[in-house]
């Protein structure tokens, strides 16, 4: 068996780290909707490949994981909104420790497994924002 790459690519921190700098440097709902579910795509990607996931559901928040799906949703990412879809339901369950953990386990393969191009999605959206930016400005 072939060990895949896990991380993300440039592109995904390049995205990420921008839109960071620019709610840093405004007030923090300075982002529009379209850079904000660029920003919440991205940085839940992150956390997907970096080993953050488990944690973020750990906590059983529910309106961040509605968020990513719903990002994902309007980036293209349509099969991983498809496992935080499944996700969301299930947590709502509130389901027991060792169920969670079974739940953590399952999402983190799926997402990993994702015929989804994330990070390419995520450039083609950042380029469509980008476009029309300078479409806005010319």
């Amino acid at each position: 068996m072939v060990e895949t790459w896990r991380g993300i690519y440039p592109i995904t921190a390049f995205v990420r780290d921008a839109l960071r700098s620019k709610l840093a440097q405004v007030k923090p709902d300075a982002l529009l909707e379209p850079e904000q579910t660029l920003l919440t795509a991205c940085e839940f990607w992150f956390s997907v490949n970096t080993g953050g996931l488990a944690d973020r559901m750990r906590q059983r928040k529910m309106i961040p994981l509605m968020r990513a799906q719903q990002a994902f949703t309007d980036i293209g990412a349509v099969r991983v909104a498809s496992v935080l879809r499944v996700l969301v339901a299930e947590l709502a369950r509130d389901p027991e420790p060792a169920t969670l953990e079974q739940l953590i386990a399952g999402a983190e393969d799926a997402l990993a497994h994702t015929e989804d191009r994330v990070d390419e999605l995520i450039a083609r959206f950042a380029e469509k924002l980008n476009l029309r930016a300078a479409q806005d400005d010319g």
